[in-house]
């Protein structure tokens, strides 16, 4: 009887409307799918958080968009028919709406009902059907059956969807695209924009360069007009070069945040005209040093901003930096693609040193003028961001710039994510880390004074380790054999001190790619022999790195309770199964590792002991990933075998040596009830 009025009860607290909605908040899509099938009264609560935010990139909407789906009713064959009937079914509950393919632009405008959007990106990164690659690959394989100058001509134009736009447009070129095809372009263009136009609510565009591809636009007034149109539009973010960013400035009065990768800046300008609203500008391409400091002087309000990289064939320009020197600067975050070696075309650190209130640093490579100039003016630091993170580290050696400097002097900083650079090995106690709420830590460790292999063999101080601890705990070791052992162990407790007091961390991650897979074009690329059999030698881990061993302290990084991404691939590690069954009991929130992963690069020797490893890890919590660089699967839950496997040097050696025998875990089956909103 009590568990009978227990259900009761809980259904009638999960019946009220504003408790399921709120929960809805914190919801994935493919949660909220499973909960909109539990009963009638959740289906109506939450189909509209369900249909809030639509990116028909993401979950299966790809796959339902490349052929029509088997479970729907056998008169819907065609994707963009069942495309259709789900806006016009669901179109009214959108509210930010990324757009891909063109079947979704068909289909959003020709339901009518997607009228509410707050969000709209058209085309930012624009993916083809099965179909439209397969009859792209045939016309260009055949020229498009036209000569190269007749390519060149524009396309078919059709009847014109709006009045004003006639005249305003042209087709695009006809490149490989047969007449049908430049026909329906021609149509997908005009309805984007008019799919722009419908929706009045609009707060943030973004359009992509991709849409240039379907039609070209010949009098850019008329879709200033239409831009101008919608008074909510705080955030603009286009690459059509046609239209010119200062007469979108000029009209956009309401903008606050813009960004073109075609803004130009006009040497006439006189720049006496300011523009107070903008508070976020970018523009990520090669730019002059001159164009940057107007930039600044413009937007007298700017807060954030982002750059490309300043053009090295262009010398130094001493009117930029007495321009910038006169401006009171308020910018809190600057993103950077690329951070010049020579000071005087570094401009950044001219512009960091002005920069009080500076937030947020990103840029693909950090230089020693940049780390030391933040440490200096930019103490209210919260992220750190090096961009390139996926890049090897091989080849970015030259960018091992410490940071030591930054975690002594930002109090404040959260993010530290420059995988490419490195902290230095403190030398003493006093050296105090002040960023206690560190929550993301993606850093090389270096200077570990390790052992090597002939001195570990002649100490034998694997053996003598035990031994190795009483002696540092009296004080004499640096008098023993094993002195350098000792130091490498003071080394390792300074550093795990110095981790453990970060509570907050989240995400520790020491290395990453470390392999340069670019020697397989090289002719002389170091193939080595086992077995009859022919391996590419990619190269050993980071060389005095940490050891990540219990013997060498790793349970003092039992505080981090809070750990869910735990990296140290390119490490010169000795994690073994204690230390795996250490993390799995330490560490219950760990969802991620980098490093144990199965490499599937050409040519490389299978790694029996990782293999096994991996294998003892799944056991011990199988729903912790193992990804890291080179890993084929996203969900880190297969073994891959090498995309090439070994070469064969001797010819009666006909068979490859097999792989050892792996537990792998079973293939996901896909599942009949196919839905879009799941992964």
């Amino acid at each position: 009887m009590s568990s009978i009025h227990t259900s009761s009860v809980c259904q009638r607290v999960f019946s009220i409307q504003e408790l399921v909605d709120s929960i809805a908040s914190y919801l994935v899509p493919s949660d909220l799918f499973r909960c909109v099938q539990v009963h009638s009264s959740w289906n109506v609560t939450l189909i509209p958080s369900l249909w809030n935010t639509i990116d028909d990139s993401l979950y299966r909407w790809p796959e339902f968009i490349d052929e029509h789906n088997p479970y729907l009713s056998k008169e819907v064959k065609d994707p963009q028919d069942w495309m259709l009937a789900v806006f016009k079914k669901y179109g009214h509950h959108i509210r930010h709406l990324r757009i891909s393919f063109l079947v979704t632009i068909e289909a959003a405008f020709a339901s009518t009902h997607c009228v509410h959007l707050q969000s709209l990106g058209i085309l930012s990164n624009q993916k083809l059907t099965k179909a439209e690659i397969r009859e792209s690959s045939r016309m260009q394989s055949l020229r498009g059956g036209l000569s190269w100058p007749e390519r060149q001509k524009l396309g078919e134009a059709g009847p014109f969807e709006a009045p004003e736009f006639e005249g305003a447009i042209i087709p695009a070129q006809i490149l490989f695209r047969i007449k049908s095809v430049q026909r329906t372009d021609w149509i997908t263009f005009q309805r984007s924009w008019l799919l722009v136009r419908r929706n009045r609510s609009l707060m943030t565009l973004k359009i992509g360069q991709s849409l240039l591809a379907l039609g070209r636009i010949s009098s850019p007034t008329v879709f200033i007009d239409l831009l101008a149109a919608l008074p909510n539009l705080g955030t603009l973010e286009h690459n059509l070069h046609c239209l010119d960013g200062y007469q979108l400035l000029g009209r956009l009065a309401h903008l606050h945040s813009f960004s073109s990768m075609y803004y130009h800046v006009p040497e006439a300008l006189d720049h006496r005209k300011t523009y107070k609203n903008i508070r976020s500008f970018g523009r990520p391409h090669a730019i002059s040093q001159l164009h940057v400091a107007w930039i600044l002087k413009d937007f007298p309000n700017l807060e954030c901003l982002a750059l490309g990289w300043i053009d090295t064939t262009q010398p130094s320009d001493p009117e930029a930096f007495r321009i910038i020197g006169n401006l009171p600067l308020k910018l809190r975050e600057l993103r950077v693609a690329s951070v010049n070696e020579h000071r005087e075309l570094n401009i950044w650190v001219e512009i960091i040193s002005l920069c009080p209130e500076l937030r947020r640093f990103v840029a693909n490579n950090l230089t020693r003028q940049v780390v030391d100039t933040l440490v200096q003016h930019s103490r209210k630091l919260v992220e750190l961001r090096q961009s390139c993170d996926d890049t090897p580290i091989v080849y970015n050696q030259y960018w091992t710039q410490t940071l030591n400097g930054i975690l002594e002097s930002c109090p404040d900083l959260k993010i530290l994510d420059c995988i490419n650079c490195a902290v230095q090995v403190p030398d003493w106690d006093d050296e105090v880390w002040v960023c206690t709420g560190l929550e993301t830590f993606r850093c090389k460790i270096v200077g570990f004074d390790r052992l090597s292999k002939e001195e570990e063999r002649v100490l034998g101080v694997i053996a003598e380790r035990k031994k190795a601890h009483q002696l540092l705990s009296s004080g004499g070791g640096r008098r023993q054999p094993v002195g350098k052992e000792l130091r490498c162990l003071e080394q390792h407790y300074r550093m795990y001190d110095r981790l453990s007091a970060l509570t907050s961390l989240r995400v520790i991650d020491l290395g990453g790619g470390y392999r340069d897979d670019m020697l397989l074009l090289d002719d002389n690329a170091p193939f080595y022999e086992v077995d009859g059999y022919e391996y590419l030698r990619y190269g050993g881990p980071m060389e005095n790195s940490m050891e990540l061993s219990l013997s060498s302290g790793l349970s003092r990084l039992a505080t981090l309770r809070r750990i869910e991404v735990f990296g140290f691939e390119g490490v010169d590690h000795r994690i073994d199964k204690a230390e795996l069954r250490w993390m799995a009991t330490s560490w219950p929130r760990l969802r991620e590792m980098r490093g144990l992963h199965v490499d599937t690069l050409p040519y490389i020797e299978f790694d029996l002991r990782k293999a096994a490893l991996t294998k003892y890890m799944r056991a011990l919590r199988p729903e912790v990933k193992q990804l890291g660089y080179g890993c084929r699967k996203d969900d880190g839950t297969e073994d891959e075998p090498p995309l090439l496997g070994p070469r064969t040097v001797r010819p009666w050696a006909t068979v490859a040596p097999s792989s050892p025998t792996v537990a792998v875990a079973p293939r996901r089956q896909r599942s009949k009830a196919i839905c879009c909103f799941v992964q």
